[in-house]
């Protein structure tokens, strides 16, 4: 896992597989290299090993640019520095490898209690990473392909990102727009309005009255009140 500059650093990652006496007899020397670990006798683990550590490389990477490209936006709460946040992000990375060792168990058992952290909440959270993305003008992409992967088949959030009122404004964020043709009378769609003077995040339904398929614009209005969000 190491890159040419990393040859000699104590910290950098050495993957190895095969026997493992041929491994004890060359450890000396592979300890000069980096950090050796041996993973088994199966000589293909290394390169399966290393391939899946990428794929966790680019997803935190990822993960971490999406997050200093919303908390660098303009906005309330924004134009944060990358430094800054990554102060931040890297004090989270222990709450993170925790979630990792605790869920471990539970994917070897094939048991999901879900705990006090569930999916369904799980999937509310990526709800509002995915509209605060949009409020902010950056890329949905990734809270997108999270909510694809939990909710496989739900397509609502796609015609969500496609019926965009003039301007940029949500639709559903101003009364009397039509975005509800062909939405069954009465359904319900969560929307989250970031950022407000009071410094309160208003987690808001929507509801759409009108006649389906016929064209006819809908009414929207607010029937949910606010709630204080904090990050403990």
């Amino acid at each position: 896992m190491a890159t040419p500059a990393g040859i000699g650093d104590p910290d950098s990652l050495l993957l190895f597989s095969g026997p493992r006496a041929v491994f004890d007899r060359g450890r000396g020397a592979l300890t000069a290299l980096g950090d050796p670990v041996h993973l088994g006798a199966d000589t293909a683990l290394s390169s399966v090993y290393d391939t899946a550590l990428l794929g966790l490389m680019w997803g935190t990477l990822t993960g971490w640019l999406h997050g200093v490209a919303l908390i660098g936006a303009d906005g309330p709460g924004g134009r944060v520095t990358a430094t800054a946040y990554t102060d931040v992000a890297d004090r989270w990375m222990r709450t993170v490898r925790a979630f990792m060792r605790a869920y471990a168990p539970h994917v070897d058992s094939g048991d999901y209690p879900g705990g006090e952290f569930t999916l369904r909440l799980h999937a509310m959270t990526m709800d509002v990473l995915a509209h605060a993305s949009e409020l902010r003008g950056v890329s949905q992409a990734l809270p997108e392909l999270f909510r694809d992967l939990t909710r496989p088949g739900d397509r609502r959030r796609t015609r969500r990102r496609q019926l965009r009122a003039p301007g940029g404004v949500p639709a559903q964020a101003r009364p009397g727009v039509s975005r509800g043709a062909g939405r069954a009378a009465g359904s319900y769609r969560r929307s989250t309005v970031m950022g407000n003077r009071s410094g309160w995040t208003s987690i808001v339904a929507s509801r759409w009255t009108g006649v389906p398929g016929t064209g006819v614009s809908c009414q929207w209005r607010q029937i949910t009140a606010s709630a204080v969000t904090s990050s403990v």
